[in-house]
Order: structure tokens, then sequence, then C-alpha cells
């Protein structure tokens, strides 16, 4: 299992591996060949970013079984689907900046996929064979601009409304993993990934 990350040091940028003793640097593009490039820098030396920073976030609504149950209604037979612009896109310690129009803010927890490399039209046997790996993301949304029926970008996407990382994690099944959010030191969300 491999730990990607994007890193700054002073003004430099670059991927990395995230180990408990710090950030080992790479060279090369962490999509297509890369090797070690220097000893581990400390954790205390770096400020980590996205770990990726994708031309599309492409969002599933109402795919968690455990959301839908309070909800009280059923998951969709074909999941609802919102893009989030390049720009809504932060790391993981970054500023969520509050628009002044907005009196209600949602946040939940996610699961977010990094592909690997580009695809079209491909079946679902093949599909993880595209998949570099698995992030952490919250799903930021203006509750109160968020139309009912659709469409969902003008609740979903202000600048910094997608928080991820901090890694890149390969060799993972996000089928089973659970995920909890905490606010201040009190859960505020939870979910059990069953879809």
């Amino acid at each position: 299992m491999l730990r990607f990350v994007r890193y700054q040091r002073d003004l430099q940028i670059g991927f990395g591996l995230l180990e408990q003793e710090g950030v080992v640097p790479l060279m090369g593009w962490i999509y297509d060949g890369w090797q070690v490039a220097g000893e581990a820098i400390p954790h205390s030396q770096v400020t980590l970013l996205a770990p990726c920073t994708p031309t599309k976030i492409i969002g599933a609504g109402l795919n968690y079984r455990s959301v839908a149950e309070a909800k009280g209604t059923e998951l969709p037979a074909e999941p609802i689907l919102f893009l989030k612009p390049p720009s809504a896109v932060i790391g993981p310690e970054a500023p969520i900046v509050y628009p002044s129009m907005v009196s209600q803010l949602g946040y939940e927890a996610e699961v977010a996929v990094v592909m690997g490399r580009s695809c079209h039209r491909v079946g679902p046997k093949e599909a993880l064979e595209y998949v570099l790996g698995y992030t952490l993301a919250i799903d930021i949304t203006a509750k109160d601009l968020l139309p009912a029926s659709g469409p969902w970008l003008k609740g979903k996407g202000f600048d910094t409304f997608q928080p991820l990382g901090p890694a890149i994690v390969t060799d993972l099944d996000p089928a089973c993993l659970s995920l909890e959010m905490w606010l201040n030191g009190e859960r505020v969300n939870r979910g059990i990934r069953r879809t």
C-alpha cells in the first residue's frame, strides 16, 4: 500500500510518499512512473496540499445506504451525478471560505476515486484497472442554495468546497470502509459504504 501526497516545502511543490518519519520526495509523475528522489523530509517542514489536481470532479449523490435510510428513501436505480469545478479543490488543512449569502453550510465525509489514466466506455470488469487509488474528500454544500430537483452546481460549486486528502492510498478496498467525520471533537458524519 502506497500513500502518495502533494506537498509544498518553501516555494517548491512536489509529489512524495507519506511515511511515519516524514514525506519521501519523488521524481517523475505518480501516474506514469516515479522514483524516490531523496531522504524523508520531516512533517514539520512540509505543508500537505490536495494530493491531486483534477480536471473535473464528478460527485454521486445519495449513494450511501445509511444516508438514504435516514432520509426515508430508496437508493436511486441510477447514480445522481453532479460536477464540481477544479477551483473547489483545497488541501486537507486549508480553510473553507463561507460565502456571505449562505446561511446553511453542509458537509459530508466521502471516499474519492482518483483515476490513474484516461478511459472512455470502460466496462465494470475493467474499470478498476484505471484507478490509481482513493483519497478522503469532504463534500461541502450550501444547503440553502441547493435546488431539490437540480442542478446541484449552485449549492456545491463554490471555491474551496472540495477539500481532498491528505493522501492517495493504493491497494485499498473502498467497499469495506467506514467513514467518520469529526467537527470540534463531535462526530458529525458516519457512513459505511455498501452500494
